[in-house]
């Protein structure tokens, strides 16, 4: 093997190790992430409290939680609607092969 293959080798090893470790650690962030939104909620429902009753305060704090995962949802929804819309890569090279062909067999 030579040296450089050896070095490449080394190189993928460490990269990917380090992936490996940010996507860990990416995961513990998320998980907490994950936990602190109801915890949120329960903060917003104990502070409008002082001046709702609680149930009032915790149907509020729902709507608006629902109104914002619609917003998002939507949001979602039309950027797929966008990728439907796009060409796609293979599909234009076939397209130009079959052009190519076509004007190949003309002549």
């Amino acid at each position: 093997m030579s040296p450089r293959s050896t070095q490449a080798k080394a190189w993928v090893a460490k990269t990917a190790k380090d992936a490996g470790f940010g996507a860990g650690w990416m995961v513990v962030a998320l998980f907490f992430l994950f936990w602190s939104v109801p915890v949120f909620g329960t903060f917003l429902i104990a502070g409008l409290s002082s001046w709702w009753p609680v149930w009032l305060s915790a149907i509020v704090v729902f709507g608006i939680m629902i109104v914002i995962t619609a917003v998002f949802a939507l949001l979602g929804l039309l950027r797929f609607r966008r990728l439907t819309r796009r060409e796609n890569p293979g599909q234009a090279v076939a397209r130009d092969v079959k052009i190519v062909k076509d004007v190949a067999d003309e002549f």
